[in-house]
């Protein structure tokens, strides 16, 4: 969508089929794990993660990279599955979907985020978890302090 009107798109997937389509289609995508997504510090003004940080088995240190690639006050859509108890396909406290390595309500999403870096913008922009299936929040990075000089060297 942000492509269509214009903006330049940097892709990333781990399933390298995925990044062929999307080059396909116009957008400059990579093959990358999240966890080392090979960019300079600050590359980016935006970033959007939707339907991803469940599937990692270290949110903190994906979320991590997702600061250090943000520039400063640079925002990011964050899109998670809800906590839910049914079995309707996301997670479930009896066990998880069967391509979640986590179970996170959306208070613990928010205080890993917070605690990394981010500022709350926005909750639930893309309307009720229960109906819509998501969680999303639209987060800014904060500005590097003195002592957290380099969140990649953590």
């Amino acid at each position: 969508m942000l492509f269509e009107k214009g903006y330049r798109v940097t892709g990333i997937d781990i399933n390298p089929a995925d990044c062929i389509w999307t080059r396909e289609n116009g957008v400059e995508s990579f093959w990358l794990n999240m966890m080392d997504l090979q960019f300079p510090n600050e590359s980016f003004d935006a970033v959007c993660t939707s339907h991803t940080q469940e599937h990692g088995h270290v949110p903190w240190m994906q979320i991590l990279e997702l600061f250090a690639v943000l520039k400063p006050n640079g925002l990011m859509l964050f899109v998670v599955p809800p906590y839910k108890e049914d079995d309707m396909g996301f997670n479930r406290p009896g066990g998880i979907h069967e391509s979640h390595s986590m179970c996170l309500t959306e208070n613990q999403w928010t205080s890993i985020l917070i605690r990394l870096g981010f500022e709350v913008v926005s909750e639930r922009l893309c309307g009720d978890p229960i109906v819509s299936g998501h969680n999303a929040m639209l987060l800014r990075r904060q500005e590097f302090e003195e002592t957290f000089p380099n969140c990649r060297s953590l």
